[in-house]
């Protein structure tokens, strides 16, 4: 296992845009580059999240507070860990593409930065981390990356969008999510859902509710695309969906998961750019900065 886990360990730095405190890493931008690019020409819009609340072996909030020796959870208060937050955050939004030429501050492919995935921040954090994002670019919204609705953030003059994910899938809670969201003027989206859950509502009834209720956008969780050799990529989470579907329940499933989709997004484009799409936003998502 340790041997393993060394193993990921170097996989996770030799793809990771800061490896180490300060330290960028360029080959991992080309990366991030040319997934960006990629999207430029097919007309996509990207949703970047900064970092993750997890310990999985992209990285995540633990390695702020690793590189400073102080608890995990000094993320969201210790000011020498917030600061080289901001540093890594300014760092990445003034990069320029190698591929498109632009600075990530003006590239209109980007369409928001989301503070990060699943967090469990405090208000005053979530408020610091939107105003500084702000001060840099002003040409891109930004996402609460909280886990969920924090009332307290809902008047946040620098959150552009607010989104919950949903394990298993709950109409009444999706509802309450997007009026909570309405009643301040913001945008809501359903980030991710599961939509292979055996608990909680249907896969047809959750649907229905989003497209019926003020929710402004919906992301299932999760699109696989190919693998480099053969076959698809697995995510062994129980919630991989390959369009159209390995089993007969998948393929029933993705119908459902995509309709509400292709109203919005492929019916303005062709059928060629849209499976194309859906491969790279997956291939995208696999991408974190961090």
């Amino acid at each position: 296992m340790d041997k393993w886990m060394r193993k990921r360990r170097r996989a996770k730095l030799a793809k990771s845009f800061m490896p180490s405190l300060g330290k960028t890493n360029t080959e991992a931008l080309r990366y991030i580059d040319s997934a960006i690019s990629a999207a430029q020409k097919l007309g996509l819009k990207l949703i970047i999240p900064l970092t993750d609340n997890y310990h999985y072996y992209h990285g995540g909030k633990y390695d702020f507070t690793n590189w400073r020796g102080v608890p995990e959870a000094q993320f969201y208060y210790n000011p020498t860990v917030i600061a080289d937050f901001k540093n890594y955050i300014s760092l990445l939004l003034t990069h320029k593409n190698v591929y498109n030429g632009m600075v990530m501050v003006d590239d209109p492919t980007i369409l928001a930065w989301e503070t990060g995935n699943e967090l469990q921040a405090p208000s005053n954090w979530t408020q610091q981390i939107a105003d500084y994002i702000k001060t840099i670019d002003r040409n891109h919204l930004v996402i609460d990356g909280n886990y969920g609705i924090n009332p307290t953030s809902l008047p946040l003059a620098s959150v552009d969008i607010y989104s919950d994910h949903y394990y298993p899938m709950d109409v009444n809670k999706l509802k309450s999510d997007a009026q909570q969201v309405a009643l301040v003027k913001k945008v809501f989206i359903a980030g991710e859902y599961g939509w292979a859950s055996t608990q909680g509502s249907s896969l047809q009834s959750f649907v229905q509710a989003i497209e019926s209720s003020t929710t402004n956008g919906d992301l299932f969780w999760s699109l696989f695309g190919h693998l480099d050799s053969y076959g698809f990529e697995q995510h062994d989470d129980g919630y991989t969906l390959h369009y159209p579907g390995d089993t007969v329940a998948m393929e029933n499933s993705s119908q459902v998961n995509f309709s509400s989709v292709s109203s919005f997004f492929c019916s303005r484009i062709s059928q060629r750019e849209c499976n194309v799409g859906f491969d790279l936003i997956s291939f995208f998502e696999s991408i974190y900065p961090f």
